[in-house]
């Protein structure tokens, strides 16, 4: 798993006499992810489609003792790095999940009209490779949903779509 690493700076550390380090980019020594993933659909109504996927995604750091300091850590005198073993990977949502549906309803021969809707959340999850404090995005959920007019085998479509409906 690549991450930004703090690392000694053999140059620097020569030219000056004392240990510095750099950040660079390497591998953290062991993370572990598991998790469980469903994807389904159900088509039982008459021209309606309904979905739902979801996941549960653990995502850790096993071994990563050599992680740089956020930001907010950055004041002279900090450890140069910080042991990040046991924290969960940036970016790793535990939680997220889709539930939508689709219905569609002939008009013609060749024409149809249809509507759909797309529920999507997520759990809190940090953004910063450094596991800032200040890198914490909230739980979440966005509705969009579209209404429109097309042809039955798909070679046009016009569509009114609205994107994160309820904001």
């Amino acid at each position: 798993y690549q991450q930004s690493l703090r690392v000694i700076d053999p140059i620097a550390t020569a030219g000056l006499g004392q240990t510095t380090y750099v950040t660079a980019t390497g591998n953290a020594a062991k993370v572990r992810i598991t998790g469980l993933e469903l994807d389904t659909f159900y088509t039982g109504l008459r021209n309606t489609q309904l979905r739902f996927s979801g996941a549960w995604n653990r995502a850790v750091y096993r071994s990563f003792t050599n992680a740089p300091q956020p930001d907010e850590n950055g004041y002279a005198g900090a450890p140069a790095f910080r042991d990040l073993s046991g924290q969960i990977l940036a970016g790793a949502p535990l939680f997220t999940f889709n539930l939508g549906g689709d219905w569609r309803h002939p008009v013609s021969d060749t024409k149809e009209i249809f509507t759909s809707a797309n529920l999507a959340y997520n759990t809190k999850f940090n953004s910063d490779n450094n596991l800032s404090s200040y890198g914490w995005i909230p739980a979440s959920f966005i509705v969009d949903a579209a209404v429109g007019w097309g042809a039955i085998n798909k070679n046009f479509t016009v569509a009114l779509i609205v994107k994160n409906l309820l904001d």
